[in-house]
Order: structure tokens, then C-alpha cells, then sequence
């Protein structure tokens, strides 16, 4: 679960600056990993939720949705 949420971190360039998270969750052999960006001033917040068995994939497939759906305006790259 540690590897999904430090790969959705990573993904997005995250440091500790970057208001920015993710949650997993596992049930059976299904990984769940609820992502969550928000802008600076906290204006603006965007939530995905995927699920998978491979942690790392599914982590950096929820931050690559949030960098889709308006995200990318958020980032400091």
C-alpha cells in the first residue's frame, strides 16, 4: 500500500510543500487508492479514486488522472 501512495507522490513531484495525497486500502487481492490535489490556496480540489492489483501502477494512474482533469495547472513543475 506504502508503494502505491509514494508512487501517486512521485508522479506528481510531490514534496512536502505540494497539498497533494493519497489513501490505499486492500480487500482480498483488490488494492484501492483514493488520490486527492488541491490548488495552493485550497480553491480548487480534485479527487480519483482506481483500483487494481499492481500499487505502483495504480498510484501513478490516479495522479495522472487528477494532472488530466485540471491538475497540471496545480503543479510547480
Amino acid at each position: 500500500m506504502v508503494d502505491a501512495e509514494r508512487a501517486f507522490l512521485d508522479e506528481l513531484g510531490g514534496d512536502c510543500d505540494l497539498p497533494a495525497g493519497a489513501h490505499a486500502t486492500v480487500m482480498g487481492d483488490l488494492l484501492t487508492v483514493r488520490g486527492m490535489l488541491a490548488s495552493r490556496d485550497a480553491s480548487v480540489l480534485l479527487r480519483d479514486t482506481q483500483q487494481g492489483t499492481d500499487g505502483p501502477t495504480v498510484g501513478r494512474s490516479v495522479a495522472r488522472a487528477l494532472v488530466a482533469r485540471g491538475g497540471a495547472s496545480m503543479l510547480d513543475r
